[in-house]
């Protein structure tokens, strides 16, 4: 999109799994051709989307015996990106600056966003809950941090 003169940054989402099965030529293409975009890898250690299989980057083959992992970080690098954060992917104030670091930024850059799956993630004892009696319908529980959400 960027080299096709779209004028806005350019931000391409892409899951782990995703990304080492088919996502990493496109961003060697990117890289070779200097394009000026973002990418950003979530990286949640499964293929969730078909039912949580293991993938060359979780270090466990398709017959369920441990081998090397593939690691995003090198990988990325030795693709020649040189504009690369990993962020805690549950760390909201973290990964707002890396992306709006990385779309100021004049260059390729890939974000790895690293946390569990949430369907695999251990559950909350105490879940949020909104409190019913002060929600004034703000629109504010869409984000974190929602002022009338209690524990």
């Amino acid at each position: 999109m960027e080299k096709a003169g779209v004028s806005k940054k350019v931000v391409a989402v892409i899951g782990d799994s995703t990304f080492l099965h088919s996502g990493i030529t496109g961003l060697v293409n990117a890289v070779y051709n200097q394009a000026k975009i973002t990418v950003i890898i979530l990286d949640n250690g499964t293929t969730a989307m078909t039912g949580h299989q293991e993938h060359p980057g979780t270090g466990i083959s398709a017959q369920g015996i441990q081998t090397t992992a593939v690691s995003l970080e090198e990988l990325v690098r030795g693709i020649g990106v040189k504009n690369l954060k990993v962020v805690n992917a549950f760390d909201v104030k973290a990964l707002r600056t890396a992306v709006k670091e990385s779309l100021a930024s004049n260059e390729l850059s890939v974000i790895i966003s690293r946390g569990a799956c949430a369907v695999r993630a251990p559950k909350k004892i105490n879940p949020r809950v909104i409190d019913v009696a002060i929600c004034n319908t703000c629109g504010a529980c869409l984000r974190i941090g929602c002022p009338p959400s209690r524990r």
